[in-house]
């Protein structure tokens, strides 16, 4: 049997088939070039094949888990506990920073704290994990220069939506590099936040 492809929205995470050109789920454009649909080759096989598949993922993960579960469990005897920085303090020690030093030397800046901000362009979320599109000057007709922000939104704090002006604080994370439908690369900076704040 053939394989079958389709297009996972990166909006709304709705299967398309790889024919529609727009999200059936959410009407995004799926062929973006900054941000396109993610295409998916799924194969059809026999159930045994299948089977042996899942049974293979569940010993992976009961895996992964058991050692978690050992790891932490051999933390909670240490006499040393992680001390959380205080928010203030953790904004005191970020350096403001231009797009282009942090453009040109990502991988030199990785884990250093910064502050910066702009214009959200797009918002991916998934619960309260935000993966934020951020331009962070403004060009003559709109915005430009793009940063990829990931962010653990707070339980109750307010969500971040396309064109809101933020400013943030995070740590440097490096180059974040995203793969388009035609094959081609678009290579960002990164940063995770530890705070966002929406302007007014």
């Amino acid at each position: 049997m053939a394989a079958k492809e389709y297009y996972v929205c990166p909006i709304c995470r709705h299967k398309n088939e790889d024919t529609k050109k727009y999200c059936d789920k959410c009407g995004t454009w799926l062929l973006s070039e900054n941000f396109p649909a993610i295409k998916y080759r799924r194969k059809s096989g026999t159930v045994l094949r299948r089977t042996a598949k899942v049974i293979g993922y569940t010993v992976v993960l009961i895996l992964i888990v058991f050692g978690a579960l050992i790891y932490w469990g051999s933390t909670l005897d240490t006499p040393e506990q992680v001390t959380a920085i205080p928010e203030d303090e953790y904004k005191a020690s970020a350096v403001e920073i231009d797009y282009e030093t942090l453009a040109r030397n990502p991988e030199q800046l990785k884990g250093q704290r910064v502050k910066l901000s702009g214009k959200v362009f797009q918002v991916f979320e998934s619960g309260r994990s935000t993966q934020i599109h951020l331009h962070m000057n403004r060009a003559e007709f709109g915005w430009r220069d793009s940063v990829y922000v990931f962010y653990d939104r707070p339980r109750g704090a307010d969500r971040i939506l396309e064109d809101d002006m933020i400013t943030i604080w995070g740590d440097v994370k490096g180059l974040q590099t995203l793969q388009t439908i035609l094959g081609s690369e678009i290579t960002v900076p990164s940063v995770t936040a530890r705070y966002v704040e929406i302007e007014s």
